[in-house]
């Protein structure tokens, strides 16, 4: 066998899709994700504080339910930080907050909200904290007004919503 075979937790290469291209990175071990074509180029390598946790990619149909490339890339870190990246934007970041979990463990996105998992060993449980997202580009016009969706940036606020155990 492998020595340290069993001291070592197996870490393997996590992949996430995103309409033609892939991210890429090593759960628990890597503080960065590479975004990749799928010719292999490497379009954008983006940084987190601490090791991830996990990775979670939300395509954007705000303009259309056809589109196929406009996603919005979610991670959660060791340190309970999660960055939101926008695609259209080339990866810029978005958003970045604490979202208070001791052990953070999953983290699920939708375009609308997200959800994260922390895992707490103490009562045996895991416990899930709810966020609404409003990051389309037109969230502060009025109701009336009608969504363009072009131009302009997209424009974030996360509201947290009541921890369910």
């Amino acid at each position: 066998g492998r020595s340290g075979e069993g001291s070592e937790e197996f870490r393997a290469l996590e992949v996430q899709w995103m309409g033609d291209l892939i991210v890429t990175w090593l759960r628990s071990a890597s503080c960065s994700l590479k975004v990749w074509t799928l010719m292999g180029q490497q379009s954008a390598h983006l940084r987190m504080d601490s090791p991830l946790k996990q990775v979670d990619v939300a395509r954007v149909t705000w303009v259309s339910v056809k589109t196929l490339d406009h996603f919005i890339l979610a991670a959660l870190d060791a340190r309970s930080t999660v960055s939101l990246w926008d695609s259209k934007q080339d990866f810029a970041q978005v958003y970045r907050f604490y979202c208070g979990c001791e052990e953070p463990f999953d983290l699920v996105l939708t375009q609308d909200f997200m959800a994260v998992v922390n895992d707490n060993m103490m009562e045996t449980r895991l416990e899930l904290c709810f966020w609404k997202l409003w990051l389309h580009p037109n969230f502060d016009e009025a109701s009336d007004a009608p969504a363009t969706g072009s131009g302009g940036s997209m424009a974030s606020r996360v509201q947290p919503r009541q921890r369910t155990p």
